[in-house]
C-alpha cells in the first residue's frame, strides 16, 4: 500500500465535493417532481476522475517549468469539475414533468452511501498517514 499516493486524498476529496453537488441537485428534483415543465438535472464526474487516474499512472513526473532552460516537464489537466447536465427528455414521467420521484429517492440513498464511503476512505488515509509520522 502507497501511503503518499499522489492522487488518493485529492480524488477523495473531489469526490466527496462531487456527492455533495448531487445530493443538493437530487433533492432540487425532488423537491420540483410537482412543477411543470420541471427538467430534472444530474452531476457527472466518475468519467473525469477515471481520465485523470490513468493520466497519472501513464505519466511518471509531473511538474511545472520555471525557468525556460529547463526540460519540458508533462503536466496533466487535473480538473473534475463535476458537470450538472439538465435531461431534456420531453416526455412526462410522472404526468406533470420528467422527474421520477422512486428513481430520484433511489438514487439519493445511493449518493448517501457513496459519500459516507468516500468520507471513511479520507478518514482512514490521515489516520495511515499520522501513525506513519508518529511511527506506530
Amino acid at each position: 500500500m502507497k501511503i503518499f499516493n499522489r492522487e488518493s486524498i485529492p480524488m477523495i476529496k473531489t469526490a466527496i465535493n462531487a456527492y455533495n453537488l448531487r445530493q443538493k441537485i437530487i433533492a432540487e428534483n425532488i423537491a420540483n417532481a410537482t412543477t411543470p415543465g420541471y427538467k430534472r438535472k444530474e452531476v457527472s464526474f466518475e468519467d473525469k476522475i477515471e481520465e485523470v487516474r490513468r493520466k497519472l499512472k501513464e505519466t511518471k513526473i509531473v511538474g511545472i517549468k520555471t525557468n525556460p532552460k529547463h526540460f519540458d516537464i508533462p503536466q496533466i489537466d487535473m480538473d473534475i469539475t463535476p458537470e450538472v447536465k439538465v435531461d431534456n427528455y420531453e416526455g412526462k414521467i410522472n404526468g406533470i414533468n420528467n422527474v421520477d420521484i422512486d428513481k430520484e429517492m433511489a438514487k439519493a440513498a445511493e449518493n448517501g452511501l457513496r459519500y459516507q464511503a468516500a468520507v471513511q476512505s479520507l478518514i482512514q488515509k490521515y489516520k495511515t498517514i499520522n501513525s506513519a509520522i508518529e511511527g506506530r
